[in-house]
């Protein structure tokens, strides 16, 4: 949204937020942040959720939008909404514009889901291909699905990272003789090789692991607590995790191999911005060409400890390369590639 917003190519930018009457009010009064190019907006459905009062809320939900951005609806708008929640609200509002729907990973094969949610959200994507103008994603497993059920106007769009938050971070080996410091950032979910992972903490007791995030419909963590050389820091805000990336030595990406986890992982842009070297899984087939060979890669434990020992000894190792390809992925670069998208590389009437 900061990307888009500073692309110079839209009048404002809006995130619209759901949230519910009792606490409506509140949202209300909250204050804007100062200098920000982001105008929050929030809304809530005033009658009850029912079929009957159906036009009434979605009429009532855009007068509450209007009444906070003082714009109306209007075709060349760009609606962006991520996730199946994303969609939903923008259902609930109605608002005109150019749907651009963002799926980022695959939202059908995901092992956080039970038959009966992947069925509904299966579902739920006949709706999506009605309504969406465009249907991107990060992942090409979920590209796939799609095409394969009749939509064609998909695109893949990478995740990026905002260099700026990096400044004056430096890049190198930071344990100065001290145990070397091991970290994950992310949620601690499914998505993990918790056996692997499990392993190559008790193989290596001399070498500290920290984990910055909080755990998400795992309880897989718990075999990690009491061990002496694991220490978990629980949910930060990015300013936070800026600070915490200075102190790791390497990070890890531990995600298990699985079809729908061809995931372009947020935290490898920021390792790499941090100027911290990544240990990762091959947990799809296109890592190294995605990360221009920047990523020491490893399925087994000993090959994850090679790859943590030669990260040790690297320091600026393919610096250069390094920061060409966080140039080309600064979020600015794909605030431009989904413009040029929704306007078939022209300059459209986006505003």
């Amino acid at each position: 949204m900061k990307a888009l917003a500073g692309s110079g190519r839209f009048d404002k930018v809006f995130l619209i937020h759901r949230t519910i009457r009792p606490r409506l009010r509140d949202k209300l009064k909250g204050k804007p942040g100062i200098g920000s190019p982001v105008k929050d907006v929030y809304f809530a459905t005033l009658l009850p959720d029912r079929e009957i009062f159906y036009s009434i809320n979605r009429w009532l939900n855009r007068l509450q939008i209007f009444r906070q951005t003082r714009c109306r609806s209007r075709s060349v708008d760009l609606l962006f909404a991520y996730w199946p929640k994303g969609y939903l609200a923008w259902k609930a509002t109605g608002l005109r514009g150019i749907l651009l729907f963002d799926t980022d990973h695959h939202l059908i094969d995901d092992p956080h889901l039970d038959d009966e949610q992947r069925l509904s959200r299966k579902s739920l994507f006949n709706l999506i291909f009605e309504d969406s103008d465009w249907i991107i994603s990060s992942a090409r497993s979920m590209l796939l699905w799609i095409r394969g059920h009749g939509f064609s106007r998909i695109e893949r769009v990478r995740n990026g990272v905002d260099l700026s938050r990096f400044n004056g971070i430096k890049q190198g080996n930071k344990a100065s003789g001290k145990s070397p410091v091991i970290g994950y950032l992310g949620t601690l979910s499914h998505w993990i090789d918790w056996e692997l992972l499990l392993m190559l903490v008790e193989r290596n007791p001399s070498c500290l692991f920290q984990f910055i995030g909080k755990p998400f419909k795992s309880l897989e963590y718990k075999k990690l607590l009491g061990m002496p050389n694991v220490e978990f820091y629980g949910h930060q805000t990015p300013e936070e995790v800026v600070q915490s990336l200075k102190g790791f030595d390497v990070g890890l990406v531990l995600y298990r191999k699985h079809p729908g986890l061809d995931v372009d992982s947020m935290k490898i842009y920021e390792y790499l911005a941090a100027g911290v070297p990544v240990v990762s899984t091959r947990f799809h087939d296109h890592l190294k060409e995605d990360f221009n060979g920047l990523l020491y890669l490893g399925d087994r434990v000993d090959e994850l400890e090679r790859g943590i020992s030669r990260a040790l000894r690297a320091g600026n190792y393919r610096e250069y390369e390094r920061q060409e390809f966080l140039e080309r992925c600064d979020w600015s670069k794909r605030a431009e590639e989904i413009i040029q998208l929704c306007t078939g590389g022209g300059e459209g009437a986006l505003a």
